[in-house]
């Protein structure tokens, strides 16, 4: 049978192959960012604060963060 996608019926090898790579490149990443924040505790210049109010004013009108009050 010809398959149409080119992984397709390969299970856990083409995965690892395709997407591992990926998914270690993302979690290093991830690591880094938090190791950096972790480490810079200063206070973010203007721009990077009024960012961040932005994203947190965003997140409470999707309901993903709790509101300040």
């Amino acid at each position: 049978m010809i398959s149409i996608h080119p992984g397709m019926g390969q299970g856990i090898a083409y995965w690892l192959r395709r997407w591992l790579p990926l998914l270690l490149i993302w979690l290093l990443a991830t690591v880094a960012d938090r190791v950096w924040l972790a480490a810079d505790q200063a206070i973010p210049a203007w721009d990077q604060a009024e960012y961040l109010n932005s994203a947190v004013d965003h997140g409470r009108a999707l309901d993903l963060l709790p509101s300040g009050e």
